[in-house]
């Protein structure tokens, strides 16, 4: 088994979005907050003397400065479970873990183990992205969820009558992990593959779930526009406030409108469609 390193950096809880949406390196498999400090665990080999200069320079804008440990990796199970919370969106849909009770008053009770690859930092983000597909018809749509981490989108995209769903990411324990919540969860329409957005060049989608970061949407920005039917809708979050105009001046330029935006916390969320 690969060992961890876990990168501790003092900050205050309102700081640690924003450190996690500044650092924004694909090295780190988890965030994970806490009162005092924000722990970034990935794994030892991915520890480079250019990442550590990157945390040294992105911190030191903050005047923080990191503590660096290793860890076990049998220890991780303990790490996410004690830390993974549920969250209740509405009375439309419940995200847990197999070790939560049931929700009773939602319409959605959706079974979600992030394993090791994923942390609990980002419910904002989902938050946002899940109210927004609530008022989006997905009956007998193409869905894609870009970047699906653990399958959370596009599970529910398939609960809520998607007639098949594409997903993708860059890890093999996100590829893994969606496979297995979906299992769970008794998804058999989600398939989901190993790699960037260009192994779906030529297929066109009803629907975008593209829940990344700043700079990956950016950069898919005249990609994502080609896979999207005339009359669909693509969801964006991942980023934070001040991206707002830089988000919409490249979706723009590239042939989307805005349809609406939210915030919550430190993140942003938009809804879009093609011109």
């Amino acid at each position: 088994m690969n060992e961890y390193i876990c990168i501790k950096i003092l900050a205050e809880p309102e700081m640690q979005e924003i450190i996690i949406a500044t650092v924004d390196d694909p090295s780190i498999e988890v965030y994970e907050e806490t009162e005092e400090a924000l722990l970034c665990f990935l794994p030892k080999e991915s520890w480079t003397v250019k990442l550590q200069q990157h945390f040294e320079n992105t911190l030191g804008d903050f005047n923080l400065s990191f503590e660096i440990s290793e860890i076990p990796y049998t220890n991780w199970n303990e790490t996410w479970e004690s830390n993974f919370h549920p969250i209740e969106v509405g009375d439309f849909v419940g995200i847990r873990a197999d070790f939560h009770p049931a929700f009773e008053n939602v319409t959605f009770d959706l079974v979600i183990n992030p394993k090791m690859a994923f942390g609990t930092g980002h419910h904002e983000t989902t938050f946002q992205m899940i109210e927004m597909m609530r008022d989006i018809d997905f009956n007998d749509k193409q869905v894609l969820d870009y970047g699906c981490g653990t399958g959370i989108l596009g599970i529910l995209a398939s609960k809520l009558g998607a007639k098949h769903v594409l997903g993708n990411d860059i890890t093999e324990e996100s590829i893994i992990n969606t496979t297995e919540n979906c299992k769970i969860n008794g998804v058999k329409n989600f398939e989901v593959k190993l790699g960037t957005l260009d192994i779906f060049k030529g297929n066109v989608f009803d629907v975008i779930l593209a829940n990344i970061n700043r700079n990956v949407l950016l950069d898919s920005a005249s990609e994502l526009y080609n896979m999207l039917n005339s009359d669909g809708f693509i969801l964006l979050s991942g980023y934070m406030p001040e991206d707002l105009e830089i988000i919409e001046s490249c979706f723009i330029k590239n042939g989307f409108c805005l349809i609406k935006h939210s915030v919550k916390g430190y993140w942003l969320c938009h809804k879009l469609a093609k011109q």
